[in-house]
Order: C-alpha cells, then sequence, then structure tokens
C-alpha cells in the first residue's frame, strides 16, 4: 500500500477520490465522516475498511487512495481540501 517513501501526490487515485468528493455529495459525507474522526480512531477504522476491501478484491487504486489516510497530516490536509470544494473557495 501507500509508503511514506512516495508522495501523495504520485498516488494518482488519492487525488481522484478527492475530486470525486468535491463533485459526489454521497462521497463527500462518507470521506467527511472518516477524516472528522479522532486520528487514532480514524486510523483503525480505515484498517479495518482495507482488510474488507481486500477480501473483497475492491480495486487497488481504491485501496491506495484510502491507504494515504492513515497518515495525519495527509488527512487534515484531505480534510481541509474536501471541505473548501464543497463550499466553493477553491479557485
Amino acid at each position: 500500500m501507500f509508503s511514506s517513501r512516495n508522495s501523495v501526490g504520485s498516488v494518482e487515485s488519492f487525488i481522484t477520490l478527492l475530486c470525486v468528493a468535491c463533485e459526489d455529495d454521497a462521497t463527500y459525507r462518507k470521506l467527511e465522516k472518516i477524516l472528522s474522526l479522532a486520528d487514532s480512531h480514524r486510523k483503525e477504522v480505515l484498517a479495518a475498511l482495507l482488510r474488507e476491501m481486500r477480501e473483497q478484491q475492491a480495486p487497488t487504486e481504491l485501496m491506495q487512495a484510502l491507504d494515504c489516510l492513515r497518515d495525519d497530516a495527509v488527512a487534515e490536509r484531505a480534510y481541509e481540501a474536501i471541505f473548501k470544494c464543497q463550499r466553493g473557495m477553491l479557485g
């Protein structure tokens, strides 16, 4: 999955996930719910979700995108980005 050696910006599916969250209310709500959790709880939820997704053979790209959100700084910036785009503050 995501490695701290890699830039999150190089995980194209991560950028796509944020773009979809900006355009799709259902995706925004799900992502916002995860990102608003306390760091330790967010990591637990993501770990469980990723385990379930692996078992269901979910697309690797989606799992990589979600895995990026286990990093506290990345999660914080992602939350800021989707918050701003939902309010038309990006430009």
